[in-house]
Parts: C-alpha cells; sequence; structure tokens
C-alpha cells in the first residue's frame, strides 16, 4: 500500500465495502474535496512537476519566452500631443490609445453627475435630493 498515493488510499474503503451512506457520505467527500489542493501540491512537490518547475527545463532554462516566466519591468510612458489632459502615467497610456484612434477624452463630468455615478456604483441607489444638496455644498 505504500506504492499508491494518499488520493488511491483515501478513495479506497475497509474491507472493500461500500461507501458511507446518507449524511456521511456528503461529509466524507467534502472533507477529501477540502484535502485536494494540498495533496495535489504535495504530490507535485514529490515529482517535481509543480508550478516552481513549470516552464523549465532539465537545466533548469526556461523552454520558452513565456511572458509569465519574464521579469516584471515599467514599460515607458508613451509621449502625446495633448499634454494638458495627462495627469498621472496612466493617462498618457489612456490618451495615447484614444489619439491612435482619433478620439479624445470626455470633458469633466459635473458635481452632480459625479454624485449620481457615486451613489449607483456604491449603492445600487440613486442619491437622495438632501443627499446631493449636501454633496454640492461641500464644494471639495
Amino acid at each position: 500500500m505504500a506504492d499508491r498515493t494518499f488520493l488511491q488510499q483515501l478513495s479506497t474503503y475497509r474491507d472493500g465495502g461500500n461507501p458511507p451512506a446518507g449524511r456521511w457520505r456528503f461529509v466524507c467527500l467534502t472533507l477529501a474535496l477540502l484535502a485536494l489542493p494540498g495533496i495535489l501540491v504535495a504530490e507535485s512537490a514529490k515529482k517535481g512537476t509543480g508550478p516552481e518547475s513549470a516552464g523549465q527545463t532539465e537545466t533548469g532554462q526556461s523552454s520558452a519566452p513565456h511572458w509569465a516566466f519574464q521579469p516584471v519591468e515599467r514599460p515607458p510612458v508613451p509621449a502625446v500631443r495633448h499634454l494638458d489632459q495627462v495627469q498621472t502615467p496612466i493617462d498618457a497610456f489612456i490618451v495615447h490609445r484614444l489619439e491612435a484612434a482619433g478620439l479624445s477624452l470626455s470633458p469633466p463630468a459635473s458635481w452632480g453627475t459625479l454624485i449620481r455615478r457615486l451613489s449607483y456604483d456604491l449603492r445600487g441607489l440613486p442619491a437622495t435630493p438632501e443627499e446631493t444638496d449636501r454633496f454640492l455644498a461641500d464644494g471639495q
């Protein structure tokens, strides 16, 4: 029985009997499923087939220049024609893509539009008139 994997041992019942019935069957299946990820990781570590060895040859060299095995690098920020629309490096990427498509950014939203969008996004409900008035009066 030593040459069998733990999963094979787990799926074999004592004395060749039937699997548990009723509620106990569900409990046994649940426990087996909860243990499965840890068991698979342990067995793949024994065989050297885990994620640590993925994409490597026997010498430890990368078998393919797959992007997942490359180090993370910060891309250069693209140059854009409308610098007034760029406040962060991410904005430069968006404006660059829009300029390539012949488009531009939409004008900034009004404060009333912002409170309406914020309320719908966070609560799924429109802002009450009192909340809108308080938001507009804040002025920040």
